[in-house]
């Protein structure tokens, strides 16, 4: 074969299994979006929002059913054929088998030079991982942060691998374990801190929007207004939520939001008002007051 995949079926079953898991607690969780904010909605206030999640879980509870099915059709396909292999392999030693004696077979005998010795083996020249990420569109992005999401450790969050420079290591050994098993080339990587820094920088200078997986409950929802801020500083988005020089502007621009007082107008009314709701469910979460969750990021990742 031209491509060789290596396939580990114990994990794609695994992966099956994580999948009908996580869309029962995504299925419990819509049917529970109502009743929790109730009291809200019953004021006339965060209908809208509220609509938006429950829009927002069914989107991904599809997008669970569409990996569930696809990888459920690529684990049939790989095991029909190898018992199509397996069974190709056992008529040929039935037939050829020494105890047989079967077929009238030939028995041929040359110097050692005869045949040339033929081994399987990894690709010689791996790809580059930082290479590799550093082209990724928005979609094969997404593909592989849906992929992360289902095989890492369920006590560590997607954004503390992509923000936490401790979890570099473990976060890029998942993407090599992605093209490992999909792809059609082997992976390595130098520098795990730098896979991980041109990854995020890819995704968060996108034009486009960003995977569901990243935006849920995390501040990257409002990814509009910090590449509006990015912009009117002439930086980047990625620059201005990891590079410290820009913290103050960040903080003066995400409190402007948080108090009604931005000026353009797609980020006045129910914008402001679900950035305002959405910081104090995080401020309340981490015990902290809204001023101090604004004043660092990653309090509202």
């Amino acid at each position: 074969m031209a491509n060789n995949i290596t396939i580990d079926s114990s994990v794609l079953e695994g992966i099956l299994s994580s999948i009908n898991a996580d869309k029962s607690k995504l299925e419990g969780v819509k049917s529970k979006l109502a009743s929790s904010f109730s009291a809200l909605t019953s004021a006339g206030l965060f209908e809208a929002c509220l609509s938006s999640l429950q829009s927002e879980v069914s989107d991904i509870a599809s997008t669970y059913d569409v990996l569930y099915s696809n990888i459920k059709s690529h684990v049939d396909e790989v095991g029909n054929l190898e018992n199509e292999v397996e069974k190709v392999g056992n008529d040929y030693r039935s037939y050829y088998g020494a105890s047989s004696g079967g077929g009238g077979g030939y028995s041929y005998s040359g110097d050692d030079n005869t045949v040339e010795e033929v081994e399987e083996g990894q690709s010689v020249d791996p790809e580059k991982l930082d290479k590799k990420v550093e082209s990724l569109d928005i979609n094969s992005a997404g593909t592989m942060l849906a992929f992360v999401s289902l095989v890492k450790e369920s006590d560590t969050s997607l954004l503390e691998l992509l923000f936490n420079t401790d979890k570099a290591e473990y976060f890029t050994d998942l993407l090599k374990k992605f093209y490992n098993t999909y792809g059609t080339l082997e992976v390595e990587y130098d520098d795990a801190k730098e896979v991980q820094k041109k990854f995020l920088k890819n995704i968060l200078n996108s034009d486009s929007d960003l995977p569901a997986e990243l935006t849920n409950v995390t501040i990257l929802q409002f990814k509009t207004y910090l590449y509006s801020i990015a912009k009117e500083n002439s930086t980047t988005t990625y620059d201005l939520l990891t590079d410290d020089k820009y913290k103050d502007i960040l903080t003066t621009s995400l409190k402007k939001l948080y108090d009604g007082e931005v000026e353009e107008d797609q980020f006045e009314g129910e914008y402001a008002l679900e950035f305002k709701a959405f910081v104090n469910t995080k401020a309340n979460k981490k015990n902290k007051t809204a001023e101090e969750a604004l004043a660092d990021i990653s309090n509202l990742l």
